[in-house]
């Protein structure tokens, strides 16, 4: 890599970095989470989407669904298991072909 790529790909990411400091509006800290994670609809469908950050009041994914209003159940992977929960899908945005972000909220385990 040329010393100019590698200048230009540094001033990218701090830029980046800045941005995600000061506009950050959420009362809730959140952590990167990419991981791929199962999704599986009150109809029964299973899809693999990725997650892209947790909080403890929700999880963003990122897959090719739009799955505003549904709750659906997440199977995280732990360890050698998983764990799931049960997310009401509050938000979709479209972020590029055929792509989308799902943001939701944990619901209780009943």
């Amino acid at each position: 890599m040329s010393q100019d790529v590698a200048a230009d790909v540094r001033r990218v990411v701090e830029a980046y970095q800045a941005s995600r400091r000061t506009a950050e509006r959420r009362e809730r800290g959140r952590t990167d989470l990419v991981l791929p994670v199962e999704v599986r609809t009150e109809s029964g469908q299973t899809f693999t989407l990725m997650s892209r950050d947790v909080s403890d009041a929700g999880i963003r994914l990122v897959g090719t669904r739009r799955l505003l209003g549904q709750r659906v159940t997440v199977r995280v992977p732990l360890g050698a298991g998983h764990v799931e929960f049960t997310v009401r899908i509050l938000w979709a945005c479209p972020i590029g072909d055929d792509l989308v972000e799902n943001g939701g909220t944990f619901l209780p385990t009943d």
